[in-house]
Parts: structure tokens; sequence; C-alpha cells
């Protein structure tokens, strides 16, 4: 289980690559990349193993 996660996690890296690198391909075609500033933060614990049967569920309280 922890495997196919883990690569369901490298393929959605891979989109998000794909789909950024295009909306920054846009922006530099509006003439406007030197006037942007782009900030993209990826915070869900990487591939780990919430779906699996022992894992351990765990929350933030803010």
């Amino acid at each position: 289980m922890s495997e196919r996660l883990m690569e369901l996690y490298a393929e959605f890296a891979e989109h998000m690559d794909t789909q950024i690198g295009r909306l920054i391909d846009t922006i530099d075609a509006l003439g406007q990349l030197e006037n942007t500033l782009v900030v993209y933060m990826l915070g869900d614990n990487g591939a780990a193993a919430e779906g699996a049967s022992t894992a351990r569920r765990t929350s933030c309280a803010t």
C-alpha cells in the first residue's frame, strides 16, 4: 500500500510541475514574468502512509 501512495505522490508532483510550468510560460508570454513573484508551497507530509491500516492519524491545531 505505501508503495502505491508513493507512486501517487510522485505522479501528483509531476503533474503540478507541468501545470506550474504552463503557468510560468503564460505569464512570460504576457510579458509579466519580471513583475511576478511565484510562491509554491507543498505541505502534505509527502508520501506518508495515512491511507494504510496501520497509520496513525495526526491533526494540527491552530
